[in-house]
């Protein structure tokens, strides 16, 4: 097909025909029967990105992640033999939590309600006054429940079903690809956001894997860097059993503000040391275009993994807190800047994602506002908002497959 210039494009929607094109019911946005379905086949059967390798570097770190819709707090520390282990961090004796803080550094998980003291790898390896027990406390079997926990690419991930039904390289398949190779290691975490925000997990999670709003939500912020047309401007689209994948072109013909120019022209983007020629692995901007802006890699059911060309990342996680209430959290990861101009750079780049976090931020609570009136109760979907039809499709099939067993 052809623009009214006679420009050839494609529609992506007739490329993944099995997504459908029919409205789309707003049903599960909104019920609280299905947030409960979602709750245990989606995030209480699925690997969960909880964070970095670089969050736990030694031995006795470790850091507390709350996972509210599991009802739940997850532990996860590195052990004297460098293993990174995942906990609930709940004691064995009465259920007080082990580690207060949101993260820290200690030779031994000591509880502070009565003093119970758990190894690194979780073994009971003391009780105060032990003798005055009735029956003899059985340390082998009172050391901290375990959490599923693995690592890729330096992420770690917690699974707290007790037997997986995957493995995390299961889980990821062939969508690992698109990464594997990517130096995460030798970029920093620079900066980080996070919101709650009164709406459903799915509308946040849209809110970041829509294409068509481009040229309307961030008109004045990021729309002339992109050419906010999905038939020209996305370069590849791939989706996998559970996860989605988008390779974008920025636009050519953008002229740079002279901020733009300051920042990137004269501050760069990255270290030459960081990302020398020739270091972009297959996976990344896998069309090789000469326009390539960005990958957007989203991890099944929660975690977006976004890189800049031609050298920063961020990472964005959504967490439900109820139907209607969602935690959503970001994480820039950057090289560390070399002199004050990469310096500068750097916090041009936070200021441009947090303006256009706040944008698409804007919209999620009255959408989900006016879906509790009724006043709609279907969404016709855009071809450009193919993300959308794909993660419906997945939770759904989650739900079935938990129903059948």
């Amino acid at each position: 097909m052809s623009d009214s210039q006679g420009e050839e494009w494609v529609r992506w929607d007739t490329k993944f025909p099995w997504l459908g094109k029919a409205p789309v019911s707003t049903h599960s946005y909104v019920s609280p029967d299905y947030y409960e379905k979602e709750r245990l086949a989606v995030f209480g059967r699925m690997w969960l990105q909880v964070g970095r390798v670089e969050d736990v570097p030694n031995p006795g770190d470790y850091f507390v992640r709350e996972l509210a819709v599991l009802d739940t707090s997850v532990l996860v520390v590195r052990g004297t033999d460098g293993v990174i282990r995942g906990f609930h961090n709940v004691c064995r004796h009465k259920a007080n939590r082990v580690a207060l803080s949101e993260r820290g550094s200690c030779r031994a998980l000591n509880c502070r309600f009565h003093g119970w003291t758990y190894g690194l790898d979780g073994r009971l390896i003391s009780v105060p006054d032990e003798q005055g027990f009735w029956e003899p406390v059985k340390k082998g079997e009172r050391g901290l429940k375990p959490v599923a926990t693995d690592t890729w690419e330096g992420f770690v991930f917690v699974n707290v079903d007790p037997n997986p039904r995957e493995t995390l390289r299961e889980f990821l398949g062939e969508f690992a690809q698109c990464l594997e190779g990517y130096p995460f290691s030798k970029l920093s975490m620079y900066f980080k956001h996070q919101a709650e925000v009164n709406c459903n997990w799915k509308i946040l999670v849209d809110a970041f894997q829509d294409g068509y709003h481009l040229r309307s939500q961030h008109r004045y912020s990021l729309a002339d860097m992109f050419m906010g047309d999905p038939r020209k401007s996305f370069a590849d689209i791939k989706f996998f059993k559970r996860h989605r994948f988008l390779s974008s072109n920025g636009n050519p013909a953008h002229k740079p503000t002279p901020t733009e120019m300051l920042a990137f022209v004269h501050g760069g983007y990255f270290s030459e040391s960081v990302f020398p020629p020739g270091w972009m692995p297959a996976g990344i901007n896998p069309t090789r275009s000469q326009e390539w802006a960005t990958d957007i890699n989203v991890f099944f059911p929660n975690t977006f993994i976004q890189l800049i060309a031609p050298g920063w990342y961020f990472v964005y996680t959504i967490w439900p807190l109820a139907v209607d209430r969602s935690l959503w959290e970001a994480r820039i990861y950057l090289a560390p800047p070399e002199n004050a101009a990469q310096r500068f750079a750097r916090e041009f780049i936070m200021i441009t994602v947090r303006d256009s976090i706040l944008e698409d931020l804007s919209t999620c609570e009255n959408v989900q506002a006016n879906l509790k009136s009724g006043a709609i109760d279907n969404f016709a979907l855009h071809e450009g908002e193919l993300f959308a039809r794909h993660l419906l499709k997945v939770v759904d099939e989650c739900i079935r497959e938990e129903e059948r067993r």
